[in-house]
């Protein structure tokens, strides 16, 4: 009877109670649980996210690095073939965006001009703002698909004082990268050169007895610097004659005798510096030479004379281009005034039997140096100074001579407005991640999801 009872009992089932208190110790320890693995694969997918559109951006930085502004503009302009980033979609899926908003609309960058062949060449035209906005559409990455925009920014450059840096976006710079030291010749004249030469004249007068200074000499003499290029002849073992082409470089500093002591020097003639030469191996033939050297801003000459001569003579007509370059150093109050005031002569000699130059030159002459250091207004620059320099073209075969000035200089060189035969402009790349479908709508709705910068490139 009692066991009866006893087994009664113990089948016995929970009561409503106990299941809702069990129901509610389990959800307080269940649910953080829950909760952290939901919020773990959003932050899962959130991280993956974010990997995929900054591999985007790190793949697209990679691949533009190291091209010009022109360059990338041309290629993301929609006018051309584009780069392959990633896996890149084709022509026509990217274009030039005239503002970052869409709301200012601004002349393209790129224009396109139809050629005889029917293929089209691209010219990179700069714009006021010089800052430049590009958008692509569909650059797809593990799967995904993404919308970019890419802008490059060529404004000055302010550092974090505020100071602008100094010709960053106009000033061209010397291109060695194809420097070969057995074909091309690098001279850069400095101070130390003109005062040593410059000296010979300041220690005779002193020995005159006359108190002139390297300054005197320098502000009313006259500096001709003069590059002869010439075939050198070497007698080898056997009687063998062995022609090789030498560049060389010397330097003449003069003042007018009236400025020194009777009898005292009024030239002082510097040592004959060799700047090229192809004696080691002369199957190497001579390609460029690079001049590089300061004016003679300190001469009170009357703007009318030339302060600095150079004189190119190539009368055996080597192939030779010459990237001749002035250079300044002065600071920002002083320099434009002296760089209207600066006048210089350059002469080029060659012996040609039809009229025609063997020397082709480079040069940023008639440059107005301060105004494409300075001036922020890109597009009202004066930077051209007509009167600056006068090129005398000397043929000693026909004895015939022409002076190039104004417009005829312009016309007679290969202008570059620092030093280097390619437009290089300092800017800043920005690459920005958008969700697909921004590039239709002209990337005015929504905000990036992913952005990487540059340095100042």
């Amino acid at each position: 009877m009692n066991r009866r009872k006893k087994a009664k009992i113990n089948n016995k089932g929970f009561t409503l109670i106990e299941v809702l208190i069990t129901v509610a110790i389990i959800a307080v320890i269940v649910a953080p649980i829950l909760t952290g693995i939901v919020t773990s694969m959003k932050v899962n997918r959130r991280s993956d996210e974010l990997q995929n559109t900054t591999g985007v951006a790190q793949g697209i930085m990679e691949s533009i690095s190291g091209m010009s502004l022109e360059e990338l503009a041309i290629s993301l302009g929609g006018t051309s073939a584009p780069m392959d980033f990633l896996t890149m979609p084709s022509a026509g899926d990217h274009m030039e965006i005239l503002s970052a908003s869409g709301g200012v609309s601004l002349p393209s960058c790129v224009t396109s001009t139809l050629n005889a062949d029917g293929t089209y060449s691209y010219e990179f035209n700069k714009n006021s703002s010089n800052v430049y906005y590009f958008g692509i559409k569909d650059v797809e990455y593990d799967g995904k698909k993404y919308d970019v925009r890419v802008t490059l920014d060529a404004r000055d450059y302010y550092n974090g004082a505020g100071a602008a840096e100094q010709g960053y976006n106009e000033v061209e710079y010397v291109d060695l990268s194809n420097y070969d030291e057995k074909r091309d010749g690098l001279y850069l004249y400095t101070d130390y050169d003109d005062n040593k030469i410059a000296q010979k004249i300041v220690d005779d007068t002193m020995a005159m007895g006359q108190n002139l200074t390297l300054t005197d000499v320098k502000r009313v003499g006259t500096r001709t610097m003069t590059i002869k290029i010439t075939t050198e002849h070497k007698i080898l073992a056997g009687g063998t004659d062995y022609p090789y082409t030498k560049a060389a470089i010397t330097t003449v500093w003069e003042v007018p005798s009236v400025y020194v002591a009777e009898g005292a020097i009024t030239t002082a003639v510097g040592d004959e510096i060799t700047i090229f030469d192809n004696q080691a191996d002369n199957t190497q033939s001579l390609r460029d030479l690079y001049v590089l050297y300061t004016p003679n801003y300190n001469s009170n000459i009357t703007k009318a004379s030339a302060t600095d001569k150079i004189i190119i003579e190539n009368n055996e007509n080597h192939d030779v281009e010459l990237f001749l370059v002035k250079q300044n150093d002065e600071e920002e109050a002083t320099m434009k005034n002296k760089e209207e005031q600066y006048r210089m002569e350059l002469r080029s000699e060659c012996a040609t039997t039809d009229g025609s130059q063997a020397t082709k030159i480079r040069t940023n002459l008639g440059y107005n140096l301060h105004d494409l250091l300075y001036a922020s207004d890109y597009s009202h620059r004066n930077v051209q100074v007509p009167t600056q320099c006068n090129l005398i073209f000397s043929n000693t075969y026909s004895h015939m001579e022409t002076t190039k000035m104004g417009s005829d200089f312009y016309n007679s060189v290969s202008r570059i407005t620092g030093t280097s035969q390619g437009k290089e402009r300092m800017f800043t790349k920005t690459v920005e991640i958008w969700p697909k479908g921004s590039y239709d709508s002209g990337f005015t709705n929504g905000s990036a999801v992913a952005t990487l910068s540059s340095k100042l490139q």
